[in-house]
């Protein structure tokens, strides 16, 4: 498998979290915050900002998204325009984007498909037991952070990678 170096995202309209990855070495995992006040088109705005911001950082060999789901909770319109502006940063920036449905990385990366995030939180944390104190440090990011962590490791798998958990 050549080397991979991609960021696993886990989007919504109020916060995301976000996995660097090199290869199956998860080298950074973090979440921003968007301002409850901002109008719909101001936060595509920030996402817009947010992502390629990381894409110029890392610059990854690919994007990786949950998929959008007709069954999610919330607004799925609105859910698959922050998902509509990835595809645009990526597109212009000429990286390929991925997208792995909501109950195929939950189950390979928890053995559930419609694991709660608890339960994918709880997994993150044993896969990768030095993020307890920084997951638990914050606790407003900790479930986008092991949602985005979760899904970057499914796709990992998915693409025939092994995984390097930590000891």
């Amino acid at each position: 498998m050549e080397e991979m170096r991609y960021i696993s995202l886990d989007l919504s309209l109020n916060h995301a979290g976000y996995a660097i990855w090199e290869d199956s070495i998860l080298v950074h995992g973090q979440y921003w915050n968007l301002d409850k006040n901002l109008s719909f088109g101001d936060k595509l705005a920030k996402i817009e900002e947010y992502i390629e911001y990381l894409c110029e950082l890392v610059a990854p060999n690919c994007l990786v998204l949950e998929k959008c789901a007709f069954g999610a909770k919330g607004n799925l319109t609105k859910l698959g325009a922050a998902a509509g502006i990835a595809h645009l940063v990526a597109a212009t920036a000429g990286i390929p984007i991925y997208e792995v449905a909501n109950n195929s990385w939950k189950k390979d990366f928890t053995g559930k498909g419609n694991a709660s995030k608890e339960e994918t939180l709880d997994k993150a944390i044993e896969m990768f037991p030095l993020l307890t104190a920084y997951l638990y440090a914050d606790p407003a990011g900790k479930y986008e952070v092991a949602d985005a962590i979760g899904l970057g490791c499914a796709w990992f798998r998915k693409q025939g990678g092994q995984l390097n958990e930590e000891e």
